[in-house]
């Protein structure tokens, strides 16, 4: 009952710290419109730093993705991959730098604006217990009765023999609180979770470690997935397996907050650097480091 009440007390300071903010929040105006969609994101010598914090999560992150292109980012746990997620997600506003599209700085945009043209997956992705045709409408909840396109988003994203094979399709309601309910495993979980951002048809696909749960088949399905549809997104992939992000088109690498290399994965192989040595490494449990 201590731990209850401690743990309550920290969300209402959170709690409160936000309402005592939101005067300064209504009250800020925007001078830019966010282009739609954009054709390339820049990130300029960023920087952030948690509240409370005494050193930087993210210090002088730099790269620039064109529309059409799959940046892949790796790097140990706690290297700032995560934070960067959110920071370019709008999730989290930059202590110093800026996060730009086609020259144009996100943050003199509504946010609302740039949201709308992002679809983020997470680690921790939300498992909703509803039918299967809401978990994957709300990507977009304007077109929750586009039954064609959350089909095809299934299809896309390799679930659509899955939903098919349910009891009632579409209609099928998750959860195992449920009398009627159907579980799923992690990895189906997971792909549903991948097919909502499908769903959401927005030019800017942020993945962080969306293949958590899934097998290195399943993750390599995804993989060539992003690839297929890539041609007209901007597509920021998150991955602790290196096998899967060999055929980005550039590889950002990250240690301690900080971009310590960038490049192609043959670029990084040749140079010997960080990269090589993770890959090495992994490789190795496989019989194989090329």
């Amino acid at each position: 009952a201590f731990n209850g009440v401690h743990e309550g007390v920290a969300f209402l300071r959170d709690f409160e710290a936000f309402r005592n903010t939101l005067p300064e929040i209504r009250a800020r105006t925007f001078i830019a419109t966010p282009p739609m969609p954009p054709m390339r994101l820049t990130v300029d010598r960023l920087g952030y730093r948690y509240p409370g914090a005494t050193t930087d999560a993210l210090h002088e992150v730099s790269f620039d993705l064109q529309r059409g292109q799959i940046m892949a980012v790796v790097g140990a746990n706690g290297s700032g991959k995560s934070t960067l997620a959110k920071v370019i997600c709008g999730l989290l506003t930059p202590t110093r730098g800026a996060v730009s599209w086609d020259g144009i700085d996100l943050a003199d945009c509504d946010p609302q604006s740039v949201r709308a043209q992002i679809a983020p997956v997470y680690q921790d992705f939300g498992a909703y217990m509803l039918a299967v045709r809401r978990v994957i409408g709300l990507g977009d909840a304007e077109r929750l009765g586009d039954e064609a396109a959350i089909l095809l988003a299934a299809e896309q994203a390799g679930l659509g023999s899955m939903i098919e094979g349910l009891p009632g399709g579409l209609d099928t309601r998750l959860g195992k609180m449920f009398t009627d309910g159907v579980d799923l495993s992690g990895g189906q979980w997971q792909r549903l979770a991948i097919v909502r951002a499908l769903f959401r048809d927005a030019p800017v696909l942020v993945l962080d470690e969306p293949s958590a749960s899934l097998d290195p088949r399943g993750e390599a399905e995804l993989f060539n997935l992003l690839h297929d549809i890539c041609n007209d997104r901007i597509v920021i992939f998150i991955s602790h397996r290196f096998a899967t992000v060999r055929s980005a088109d550039t590889v950002l690498v990250m240690d301690e907050g900080a971009v310590v290399e960038q490049g192609s994965h043959h670029d990084l192989m040749r140079s010997g650097g960080m990269y090589h040595d993770l890959f090495t490494i992994q490789a190795e449990r496989y019989g194989s480091a090329t």
